[in-house]
This record gives structure tokens, C-alpha cells and sequence, in this order.
């Protein structure tokens, strides 16, 4: 550290050093406070932070640092959270050290003319794999997915021009860095490529100047209904040394040939260095539209010593007509979605109404299930929860879009789902959507973020089952001023009744798995009572752990499963221990089938029931963990038809952590077995 103070004390461009990176309560403060009064004693006038981390992290600063990589719709709230910490701790400069990034979709066609048939390490860690992705999505949708690197680099871009933007607007006296400068092997995040060619031009960047012009809509929306007024306001962030005098402001929206639809002015005589100003509110009527389309906004500001532009791509939409028709049915599922208010006074699906031309549902029941396979069309917004498609939140840094033509989108342009998808649009996705050819795809996510493979995600696809039509959008419908979702839903309702059937569909055997699992039930131990007891090293491998008196067991300790027996006052145990759960089969269960499943213990477990050996995960002579592994056990023969069982669990740790630190399930259907597409524990 010494070296290197000595190295760059004078240097100009160096104002800030940070001592550790992502270290975290684990780097020694006597150290962190030795090298902090070092750097200060021999290069006075700099700012250090201890942990170039996050902001919760530092104890010995002179500013605050994070790494709030993020999407669109939470980057605001991410700016609100680290100002109150500011407030909350005390005024100092506050430095986002890494952040602002966006992956992008490799070059591959240029990369092979360079390289030619050779991997140096610099290029893309999953080459040969995202050429099989590519073969793979060509075959599904009959024809090359040609447009993913386009794609990528107007996703990503718009992405970081935004947070940007955003952060210039909320916290307008930081700093910030744009991660990262060069494609890496394992995330193609560079404003370089691998090629090392600029990915956007600097006129592109160039609103990134010292003064800016800044756009604020409510929510900050980039989509608009017909005929509804267009209300935001155009702010300018001054750093620039001198005074803006003079200035002229003219704001213009256009259509998409660039004929102006709303003209403003505005002249502002001073604004001061290092100042944020509101220069303009708009409030325009939008122009009736039959279709989605473009507009542009776009901010020019000529002052006494140059000019400076912005634009925005926005969307019009036509204002769309009520969800409810009389031939459209709502599911029982949709009565906590929030689009159910719009549907409320459709028909309330059962099994023996009349047969409705689409049904609208967030879950899946085993009658919504039989209708849909003898020929019924379901259009599902999935909700996360019980028998829905599972959900999960994403990093939309982490890849981009994949817009597949189809025949119930076609008045829907490319460049829209491009556009809105990580604004208006955004919200949980379907996690690694497989098998993949089950699918009729509409708008996907491909990831290779920190991977050497594609994982592909689901956001709008169809699929046959059986003699129905199942679509699924997990797309953001609802929320204030969000036009494209609520004209999107518009749109399926009216057209899905008479689509096409998906070209693909799901397996039988996927189906019949799907029908297996909507037919069961499934409930978690973890508030059960578990107790604990350590097996004593001169009792190894003794079965009669599996068979504890009840007076014994009644004296031993409480533990709680779903997380490690470490955190739980056994912080230096390592070898085995014994967990027992006095199980209770509930009586609507009598005459089903019962199985156990575990879905990751620590290092590997025995499973006795009733004191017989019923099954086991890992396996220690191998040192083969049970971390990962979801596995069940039918336990039905060991109940002998009673309805109360003891669970007696050997867990065995060889190293680090210990126990059964994720949930344990009893049901009567192997968790295990059934498709991870659902979701089929609350």
C-alpha cells in the first residue's frame, strides 16, 4: 500500500482510493484504520474508503461507495435507499464504484473471421454453446434468430442511458462508474466488444456530457394510451465550470418520420454550476393511434457557449376497450392478481358452464386442467404462487430479449418489446424455461451472465395441451400508467379466442406429471417440532438412534430445520446428528400414497421412519453432498397404515456447515419427480 501512495500521491487524475473491494465485516478494522491513516500521511488531500463494496459495508471512509447494479423499475427506489442511509449516517460524497451495466449478445460471425476455429481465452467462455443456443432457437422458430446482437445493443444501451439519467436526476451531486470497459469471458458487459470495437458511438454517449438534459414522467413511463395528455418535465443537470447563460430550450415530439406533433420553448437567462433546474412541464394530447406506435422526444438546448441534445423513444398505444366480455371467463385464481378488478364482471369459470371462448387465470386446478386438455384456451398470468408457473426476479443486465414473430403479435413492431420490456413491461420471469421445443415462443430472455452456457427464460410463450391452447404472459399488465401491458392484455383477449394453436406442445409424459402434481398436496415441516441430538463419538453408525425411548426424546433440545445447526449454538459441530419429527398424516390423506422429500441437507443424511431404513441423500464414503438434491421417499410402506409416524434423520457433516438447512416436505407425491415448471409448495 505503502508502494503505491508513493506511486500516485502526485498523480492528478488520482482524488479517490479504496482500500478493500467487496470484503465486507470480515476485513480486520485495526488494519483497515492502519492503511486509512497511511493513505492520508502520504497522500494528504485524497478520499478513502475502506470497502469499495456496498454502502452498509464501510466503517473507516471518507465517502460512501456501492454497487447498485439494478433494473429500470427499481433504480429509483435503490437511489431513495441509499440517500436515507446518507442521511441517516452522515454527509459525505457518495461514489457508485461499480454499476450501470447491461450484457449484449457476441459478434460470433466476426469473432470466427478473426479467430477462425480457435477459443483464445479472452473470447466468450461459452462460444461453442451459444452457437448450439442459436441451432437450437433456429429449429423451434424456422428460421435464424438473426437480430440478437441488434437487439442486445438497443436493450442495453436504453438500459444504461436511463439509470444514468436517473441518477442524475436523484442524486445529482455523486459520481458514478460504468461498469465495465472490455468483454470478458463470462459476461459480455464491455462498452468494448471482444473485438474490441465500441459497441455504441460517442455521439450516442455524449449525453453523458457535463450539462444534460433530463426527462421525469410519472413512474417513469415510456408508454402512452391514445388521446390521453403526454405530462413530464425536462430538467437540466449543470456541472459544466462556467454559468449556462442564455439559454434556449426547445422541446419537440415527433412521429417516427419526424413530423413534430407538440413544440415548446423555453429561455433561461443564468443557471449556476453544479445545479439541477426544472426548465419545462409538458402537458400535450396524444394524437389517437390504431396500432403501437413510435414517438420521439427530443431536448435541445443552445446556450451562449454551445448546444447540448437528448432524446427518448416513447410509445402510443390505442386506448383499449373493457377486459370483461361476456365469452371471456376469470379463473377463481385471479381474485388476488391485480388485473382482477378489470375483470370482475366476467363470468366466474366452473366446469359445467357453458363452454367460454378463453379463460383468464393465474393458477392452474386440476378442473381448469381437464377443461383445458378437451379443448379449452387459457390464458395465464402467472402469479408465482401454488400450481402457477414459478417466477422469479431477474437482472435484466443479465441478457436481452428474444422477439419471435407470431401470428396473434403480428401489429406488435420488434423494436416495441426491445423498448418497454425493461420499462413498462418489467417484472418476475419464468426461470429456465425447459424443455424449450414445448414451446411456441413469443418474447424470451437469453442469460450468460457469469456462465459458460445459455439459460433461457420465459416471458410471453403458447403451448398445446392435449386438445387445448395454454398462452402464458409473464409480463408486467398492471400498474399506474402502464399503457403497453393493459393494451397488450386488451389485445390477447380479444384475438387468443380465435388464434391459431401453438405449433408445439407439452409432452404427455409432462402433462401427466403436471396432472399428478395439481391432484396432490404438499405441506412443509418446517413448523413441525424437530428435536436435535449430537451423536456421540463412541456411538457411531448405532442404529438405535433411529429408535429413541420417548422419554429420552422428549429431552433433548428443539432445532429448527430450513437452516444450519451452526447458527443454531452448535458452532464447532462437525460429524453426525440426529433430527426426529413426530410426523401426523392428515386424515383426507388415508389411503394415498406419503412421501417424504428433502430439498438440501448438509453434508448427507439417513432417513428412517418408524425406525426402519427408508431412504437417503449423499453418500459419505464418496464425500457426495446432498446440498443440491431434491430427493423423496415413499414412505408408505414403513406407516403400516397409521396415521402418526417418528421421523429420525442421521445427518452426517464432513466439513464447514451442518444440518438440514433447507425445507422438508411431507405430501402425498414425489416433489422430486414433479416438473419444476409449476410451483407445487406454498
Amino acid at each position: 500500500f505503502l508502494e503505491f501512495y508513493h506511486y500516485d500521491r502526485i498523480h492528478p487524475s488520482v482524488i479517490l482510493r479504496s482500500l478493500t473491494c467487496e470484503t465486507g465485516p470480515g476485513a480486520d478494522l485495526e488494519v483497515l484504520q492502519r492503511l486509512y491513516d497511511l493513505a492520508h500521511a502520504t497522500a494528504p488531500g485524497g478520499l478513502v474508503v475502506d470497502d469499495s463494496s456496498w454502502i452498509g459495508w464501510q466503517r473507516v471512509h471518507d465517502f460512501y461507495d456501492d454497487h447498485p447494479y439494478g433494473n429500470n423499475h427499481t433504480w429509483k427506489a435503490t437511489l431513495h435507499r441509499l440517500q436515507t442511509h446518507i442521511r441517516q449516517h452522515g454527509l459525505k460524497p457518495l461514489l457508485l464504484g461499480e454499476a450501470i451495466a447491461a450484457d449484449t449478445w457476441p459478434d460470433l460471425k466476426s469473432l470466427q473471421d478473426r479467430v477462425g476455429s480457435q477459443r483464445p481465452w479472452w473470447t466468450p467462455a461459452g462460444w461453442d454453446s451459444l452457437l448450439q443456443w442459436q441451432e437450437r432457437l433456429s429449429r423451434l422458430i424456422g428460421h435464424p434468430p438473426n437480430a440478437l446482437t441488434e437487439d442486445s445493443l438497443i436493450y442495453a444501451f436504453l438500459m444504461r442511458k436511463f439509470q444514468v439519467e436517473v441518477f442524475r436526476r436523484e442524486l445529482p451531486y455523486s459520481g458514478y462508474v460504468m461498469s465495465v470497459l472490455r468483454d470478458i469471458p463470462k459476461a459480455s458487459m464491455g462498452l468494448l466488444d471482444y473485438l474490441d470495437r465500441p459497441k455504441w458511438s460517442i455521439e450516442m454517449q455524449a449525453f453523458q456530457a457535463d450539462t444534460v438534459c433530463l426527462l421525469e414522467t410519472p413512474n417513469d413511463r415510456r408508454s402512452f394510451h391514445s388521446g390521453e395528455p403526454f405530462q413530464g418535465n425536462i430538467l437540466v443537470s449543470h456541472f459544466g465550470v462556467e454559468p449556462l447563460s442564455d439559454g434556449r430550450l426547445l422541446v419537440a415530439l415527433a412521429d417516427a418520420q419526424g413530423i413534430p406533433l407538440h413544440r415548446l420553448e423555453h429561455t433561461e437567462t443564468r443557471q449556476n454550476p453544479g445545479t439541477l433546474a426544472l426548465w419545462a412541464r409538458l402537458d400535450w394530447p396524444l394524437p389517437n393511434v390504431e396500432q403501437p406506435t413510435p414517438v420521439r422526444l427530443e431536448a435541445r438546448l443552445r446556450h451562449r457557449n454551445g448546444e447540448i441534445t437528448n432524446a427518448w423513444p416513447l410509445w402510443l398505444v390505442p386506448r383499449p376497450g373493457p377486459l370483461s366480455q361476456p365469452s371471456i371467463a376469470r379463473h377463481s385464481s385471479l381474485a388476488t392478481h391485480p388485473v382482477h378488478p378489470e375483470l370482475c364482471v366476467s363470468p366466474l369459470f366452473h366446469p359445467a358452464m357453458p363452454k367460454p371462448s378463453l379463460v383468464i387465470a393465474s393458477r392452474l386446478d386440476p378442473d381448469l386442467a381437464a377443461w383445458l386438455e378437451a379443448g379449452g384456451r387459457v390464458l395465464l398470468l402467472p402469479d408465482g404462487g401454488l400450481h402457477s408457473f414459478r417466477l422469479q426476479d431477474h437482472w435484466f443486465l443479465r441478457g436481452a430479449p428474444v422477439v419471435v414473430p407470431t401470428p396473434w403479435t403480428r401489429t406488435v413492431p420488434r423494436l416495441f418489446w426491445i423498448e418497454l420490456q425493461h420499462f413498462d413491461l418489467a417484472g418476475p420471469v419464468v426461470p429456465e424455461l425447459e424443455p424449450l421445443e414445448a414451446f411456441d415462443p413469443v418474447l424470451l430472455l437469453w442469460d450468460t451472465h457469469d456462465r459458460d452456457h445459455v439459460v433461457t427464460y420465459g416471458l410471453v410463450f403458447g403451448t398445446q395441451v392435449g386438445k387445448g391452447s395454454l398462452w402464458v404472459s409473464a409480463l408486467r399488465h398492471h400498474g399506474p400508467g402502464n399503457a403497453a401491458g393493459r393494451w397488450l392484455l386488451e389485445l390477447w383477449a380479444r384475438e387468443l379466442p380465435s388464434a391459431p394453436p401453438p405449433r408445439h406442445r407439452l409432452p404427455d409424459t409432462l402433462w401427466k406429471a403436471v396432472r399428478i402434481g395439481l391432484a396432490s398436496q404438499q405441506r412443509s415441516l418446517a413448523t413441525s417440532p424437530w428435536r436435535f441430538r449430537p451423536e456421540s463419538p463412541d456411538h457411531l453408525d448405532d442404529p438405535s438412534g433411529a429408535t429413541p425411548n420417548a422419554s429420552a426424546l422428549a429431552q433433548w433440545p428443539e432445532i429448527a430445520i430450513g437452516q444450519w445447526w451452526e447458527t443454531q449454538g452448535y458452532p464447532d459441530l462437525d460429524g453426525a446428528a440426529w433430527y426426529y419429527c413426530e410426523l401426523s398424516i392428515p386424515p383426507a390423506w388415508a389411503g394415498r400414497e406419503i412421501y417424504l422429500t428433502f430439498t438440501g441437507v448438509d453434508d448427507a443424511y439417513e432417513l428412517y421412519v418408524n425406525g426402519q431404513p427408508a431412504g437417503h441423500g449423499g453418500d459419505v464414503s464418496r464425500r457426495k453432498d446432498a446440498l443440491n438434491e431434491i430427493r423423496s421417499h415413499r414412505i408408505t410402506p414403513y406407516l403400516q397404515g397409521r396415521s402418526r409416524a417418528l421421523v429420525a434423520v442421521r445427518v452426517v457433516d464432513w466439513h464447514g456447515a451442518g444440518g438440514i438447512f433447507r425445507p422438508v416436505y411431507v405430501g402425498t407425491a414425489p416433489l422430486a419427480e414433479l416438473p419444476p415448471l409449476l410451483r407445487w409448495t406454498d
